[in-house]
């Protein structure tokens, strides 16, 4: 049996982009310097590219997918606008919920699209992985909307959070954090759901990741079978 050929690059489509854009969100606008970039808060512009990476990947779904998440993605967009030239506080509400919901639906969109393929390829894995990095996102947005309405949710080494630099800002590097360590059912223990509520939404947090790592799993290894089958009865 011939070894299984690598997935080639013209495999690689929107997914990349839009991993790319988590993994910056992720990485590099918690350890920036500035809590502003060009006036706006640097959260709010890795927030803007990535529902712009989002739209972009759904490009390539059904047209009515495509415009569905557009209808969401839109009003979200122009909330992260407002929200930066006239904060208050039912915004950050809309926000909030706008920004939740576009995730929400970029994941199920994705999911179902890895779910569908029928063989292995880059894109395939670059989605999964994207799938997995949105979860966290997710939850820690979740999180950030908790603790703002219900300030100390969460603690830090025992004590409330920081204070934000604005009234209307919220506090992402810990709470994002927080969402990934609990994702991943790594649990350091410094930072702490302090409310019925917050430790409810952990303890959800942690099944849905281990649950999604062997759906995905397991997933890509029927298909890396059924790849091999193919190829065998071909020869």
């Amino acid at each position: 049996m011939r070894p299984l050929p690598f997935p080639r690059r013209t495999d690689v489509g929107p997914f990349a982009v839009l991993l790319a854009t988590l993994l910056a969100t992720l990485l590099l606008a918690p350890v920036l310097d500035q809590e502003y970039l060009l006036g706006v808060s640097r959260f709010r512009l890795f927030a803007t590219a990535l529902l712009c990476a989002g739209v972009y990947a759904l490009s390539r779904r059904k047209r009515a997918v495509f415009i569905l998440g557009l209808a969401i993605a839109l009003p979200a967009l122009a909330a992260e606008a407002w929200l930066h030239l006239q904060p208050g506080p039912r915004l950050v509400a809309l926000n909030f919920a706008l920004t939740l919901a576009f995730l929400v639906f970029l994941g199920s969109a994705l999911l179902h699209a890895i779910l569908e393929q029928e063989r292995v390829t880059l894109d395939t894995i670059f989605g999964g992985i994207c799938v997995y990095l949105l979860l966290g996102v997710i939850w820690s947005l979740v999180y950030c909307a908790l603790e703002y309405h219900a300030p100390g949710s969460f603690a830090l080494d025992g004590r409330p959070l920081p204070p934000t630099a604005g009234p209307y800002e919220i506090r992402r590097e810990e709470l994002i954090y927080f969402s990934f360590v609990t994702l991943t059912t790594v649990g350091f223990g410094d930072i702490l759901a302090r409310t019925h509520a917050a430790r409810a939404l952990t303890a959800a947090e942690a099944v849905t990741g281990s649950l999604y790592l062997a759906i995905f799993i397991a997933r890509l290894v029927g298909l890396h079978m059924v790849q091999g089958r193919n190829r065998d009865l071909d020869l």
